[in-house]
């Protein structure tokens, strides 16, 4: 159930340009794929695997209104079940053929994420962005949760 929680908060993407779009955000949707599940002795290691759709309707200019993706999750948990650690990184072909990926990491305790767009071609490509925020806001179901994200 842990590991379920701790997927769920941190799959999402977004961009926020440095400039004048600064200030947009939006919202996923992440469905679970499943889990690897490795036990340590000094914690558990916990690899996620979701599709997303991302709400991009706030997007900018010339952006697609929505896109899917598929994200991999990290997490470490400690042997008291603390969230020691978290990464994500999600990749996106858009519908006009443009890829993105993004890169970030999520902070168990507080329950936020902070990301960025990592690399991208097309409309994607030499972004200038601030670093996004992600935080859960609900659950369509006991695998698909809805997470916001804004810069």
């Amino acid at each position: 159930m842990n590991h379920l929680i701790v997927l769920a908060i941190i799959t999402s993407a977004s961009l926020s340009w440095a400039d004048a779009h600064s200030g947009w955000g939006g919202k996923s949707y992440s469905k679970s794929l499943g889990d690897t599940v490795t036990p340590g002795k000094t914690g558990t290691l916990i690899h996620s695997s979701t599709s997303d759709v991302w709400d991009w309707s706030e997007a900018p200019e010339g952006w697609p209104m929505a896109v899917t993706a598929t994200c991999h999750q990290t997490n470490v948990i400690s042997p008291e079940n603390t969230h020691l650690f978290g990464r994500f990184i999600c990749e996106s072909v858009d519908g006009d053929g443009d890829i993105s990926i993004w890169l970030g990491t999520w902070d168990g305790v507080n329950n936020t994420g902070t990301g960025k767009i990592l690399f991208g071609t097309g409309k994607y490509e030499n972004v200038k962005m601030n670093d996004f925020t992600i935080k859960p806001v609900g659950a369509i179901s006991s695998d698909t949760n809805i997470l916001a994200f804004s810069n």
